[in-house]
């Protein structure tokens, strides 16, 4: 006897919903394995205290002012499907080419076979980004709903040798819903491991002995009288934040040319690839990312105090900016076996 625990089920929007939205959802949805969800409505309550009403006393509050939802992921850890849908609501902008054995190609110039496809991620340069719909139930049966939930940022990190994602998310509404009677999809794909990340970076850098990355564009809710509602009604990109990529990288030594690389503003190529261990069907292509940066550049310095060691260490804070000769800021190209993130 098998019961339905606690789960979370994500679907793309085809524009933010707002409270009673009637904007498509994907009919594409995922159920990403997860440690956390919060979804805190953060009500503010009408209070009249300062107010002279004829009684020294304090007054009733009188029901629910606005609400300030809190919708939140915690630690999710990425099957290679999941991992595609988190790129296309955090960039907003994808393509998807079906393998075919010959002419559709990864960035090493493999060719993609027939039962896996080619995902290309870029930043969505818009005034709303890419929202989704999330229906959450806890281990009692309960249900919660929130839209336009949109991510402000997407951490990349490692716990015990496994990547987990960290978004930082938005979202317009939340609510109690009824039993919508689903029952989770399990992928069974292992996650990606620390192991199967390698790192392209400044020649002549010191050894790398940790590295993390993190996509951001910010965003903000915004209260508009055309729609009556006492939630945020609309999600937009920040006016005057734009987005980029940024990280840590901590060195073993501290070496001359990434010195110099972050006192000069130098940029460079940089490029992150991760590597599945579990092939797509019988193709014998593995699932693959690529974080593509042509114009990476070294921000900041903290340097290990200096002690009665063999070396002296130290890490840095860098970002992936525009580059004037590509004309780009960042690629990711993704091959799994998704044949869609969104259909509407």
């Amino acid at each position: 006897m098998s019961a339905i625990g606690p789960y979370l089920q994500l679907a793309l929007e085809q524009a933010p919903n707002y409270e009673g939205g009637s904007s498509a959802v994907s009919s594409n949805v995922f159920y990403p394995p997860l440690e956390t969800i919060k979804d805190d409505d953060k009500p503010t309550m009408l209070e009249e205290q300062n107010v002279i009403r004829g009684f020294l006393a304090r007054m009733p509050h009188l029901g629910v002012a606005e609400y300030n939802p809190d919708w939140q992921f915690g630690k999710i850890h990425a099957r290679p499907s999941h991992l595609g849908f988190f790129l296309a609501a955090m960039l907003g902008s994808w393509t998807t080419t079906a393998g075919n054995g010959t002419t559709v190609t990864d960035p090493d110039a493999v060719a993609v076979p027939t039962g896996a496809y080619k995902h290309v991620f870029t930043f969505r340069f818009a005034t709303e980004p890419q929202t989704l719909q999330a229906i959450a139930c806890s281990g009692d049966g309960k249900h919660r709903k929130a839209t336009g939930v949109a991510l402000n940022d997407l951490a990349f990190s490692w716990q015990n040798g496994a990547m987990v994602l960290d978004p930082t998310a938005l979202a317009l509404y939340t609510g109690d819903i009824a039993d919508p009677s689903v029952t989770p999809v399990v992928d069974l794909t292992m996650p990606f491991r620390q192991g199967d990340m390698t790192l392209t970076w400044l020649g002549s850098s010191a050894l790398t002995r940790a590295f993390d990355f993190k996509f951001n564009a910010p965003l903000e809710t915004v209260r508009s009288p055309v729609h009556a509602s006492l939630y945020p009604t609309d999600v937009w990109y920040k006016n005057g934040e734009l987005p980029y990529v940024s990280g840590k990288i901590s060195k073993a030594t501290l070496e001359a040319a990434d010195l110099a690389a972050l006192y000069a503003g130098g940029q460079f190529a940089a490029m992150i690839k991760i590597v599945h261990r579990q092939q797509i069907g019988s193709t014998g292509y593995m699932p693959k990312m690529w974080v593509d940066m042509p114009g990476c550049e070294l921000v900041g310095i903290t340097r290990d105090d200096i002690k009665a060691e063999r070396r002296r260490e130290g890490s840095y804070t860098w970002e992936s900016r525009f580059d004037h000769t590509t004309g780009n800021l960042v690629t990711v190209t993704l091959v799994n076996d998704t044949a869609a993130y969104a259909t509407f």
